[in-house]
């Protein structure tokens, strides 16, 4: 990772308006580049509580941004090599922060002169912005950065800091403009849509802020800073909770894929029936439908192989409760639901997943992005405290 990817994370952790977190003078200290008014107050800070984590943690983001601010690259290295120390010992502390341990593994690769474009002329451009950006002459630094994605239009850095140069001048809305170029450039990036998110915020939008988070997930759903410091962020900054549903099936197929194993404690509850209905369904995928879908191949388990089963438990469900012959139970009851708003297999993908069915995760977001962006938004998120 590049320094001023780095440099980035730390800004914009630290962005996000009206949050409760600790220590918020200081955080907008470092927001704002004062790196020496904030290195002051963390060392008086630390003479007190010198194992204080929160402190520790920001020292060491204090150090991440005067690393940039080098004279030369043995200095730069000293800076690095203090910043560790600050974040390291911070974590044997306790402190949890995702940001901390992409600090520790990136930074020890991040001293010399960054390499953006294998365009010398991009990367020229790229490195003049990160010169004005450190010395905060923002206007300056956007001009290079869109110096840069003109020479170099797959350079993905270029466009996302450029957002964040015009986010330090207050200009939100181009900041966002700027974010989506890099979306377009990959799709499959989390960072700009969170860095978009922030914008957002910024804006006071926060609906569009959370679907420009929940789009972070979508991209890259195995990435704790998406969750973390994007989701987790606006819930906190909303007062909502973050929580994904969940079903356990009452039927399951056996592993000789011959026999059902039924949970359900009355046999003659009107609840077996959907469940059955899943069971057979997934039993049927393993005797004919796999090998139809997938000539020659081994059977494993498939995204349509496990919506197939849903899908029927929730038919049957939904007309047993049109008869009036069933009172869904919470899971029936959502299963319906997520039915309706066909959003089984982005439940099934975020919800069930195992490492058969993940396979099918990226071919289905090709084609159904912002329908798994609508189930986090939807089913996702609880708002009671709104």
């Amino acid at each position: 990772m590049k320094l001023r990817s780095v440099i980035l994370l730390v800004f914009f952790l630290l962005t996000l308006p009206t949050l409760a977190i600790s220590l918020d003078e200081l955080d907008a200290l470092i927001a704002n580049f004062e790196v020496a008014q904030a290195e002051k107050e963390l060392t008086t800070l630390l003479k007190e509580e010198p194992n204080n984590p929160e402190f520790l943690k920001r020292m060491g983001f204090v150090f991440v941004l005067k690393t940039r601010l080098a004279s030369d690259e043995k200095q730069r290295e000293q800076l690095v090599n203090q910043a560790l120390d600050y974040l390291k010992k911070a974590k044997s502390l306790g402190a949890e922060d995702p940001l901390i341990n992409q600090l520790i593994r990136e930074l020890p690769g991040s001293t010399g002169k960054a390499v953006y474009s294998k365009n010398a002329a991009a990367n020229e451009a790229m490195n003049k912005a990160e010169d004005a950006f450190a010395a905060q002459r923002f206007q300056e630094a956007a001009q290079y950065y869109e110096e840069a994605a003109s020479l170099d239009s797959k350079l993905y850095f270029a466009p996302l800091y450029l957002g964040d140069a015009w986010l330090h001048q207050g200009q939100a809305v181009k900041a966002c403009q700027a974010y989506d170029r890099a979306i377009a450039i990959d799709p499959d990036i989390e960072t700009a849509y969170r860095y978009k998110g922030n914008a957002l915020m910024k804006q006071r939008d926060v609906e569009r802020a959370l679907r420009s988070y929940a789009s972070a997930v979508v991209a890259e759903p195995g990435s704790e800073m998406a969750w973390q410091k994007g989701l987790q962020r606006w819930a906190d900054a909303t007062g909502a909770e973050i929580k994904l549903p969940g079903i356990r099936p009452a039927v399951a197929v056996a592993k000789d894929g011959k026999t059902l194993n039924v949970e359900v404690g009355d046999k003659g509850s009107p609840e077996l029936a959907p469940w059955l209905a899943y069971g057979a369904a997934r039993m049927l995928w393993r005797e004919e439908t796999f090998a139809e879908r997938y000539p020659g191949k081994p059977y494993r388990r498939t995204l349509a192989d496990e919506v197939d089963g849903l899908e029927k438990a929730a038919l049957v469900a939904s007309e047993l409760q049109a008869s009036g012959d069933l009172k869904p139970s919470e899971d029936l009851a959502l299963l319906i639901s997520l039915h309706e708003d066909k959003l089984l297999e982005s439940f099934v993908l975020f919800c069930l997943p195992d490492e058969e069915v993940l396979k099918d995760y990226v071919p289905y977001r090709a084609a159904h992005r912002e329908r798994m962006v609508d189930f986090l938004v939807e089913y996702g998120v609880r708002r009671e405290k709104l």
